[in-house]
């Protein structure tokens, strides 16, 4: 939470308090869709072929899913 705070504050311009507080209210909503359109819960790591902490760096991920589509399933 603390990577998406600093992230959201700089992008946003706003204290983060402020960024907290959207980024909860945005979780909320993409957690309600998902959930009325799948009847899944959001978020859960059985729901993902691929799951990446973008704190890893631009250069890393987009290496690492072009590796991924490569692989045959």
């Amino acid at each position: 939470m603390a990577s998406r705070i600093e992230r959201v504050s700089r992008m946003e311009g706003i204290d983060k308090a402020k960024a907290r507080t959207e980024i909860e209210k945005t979780d909320k909503r993409r957690a309600d869709n998902y959930r009325h359109y799948t009847r899944q819960i959001w978020g859960h790591s059985d729901h993902y072929d691929l799951c990446m902490d973008t704190r890893m760096g631009k250069e890393f991920i987009l290496k690492t899913v072009a590796e991924a589509i490569k692989q045959p399933l």
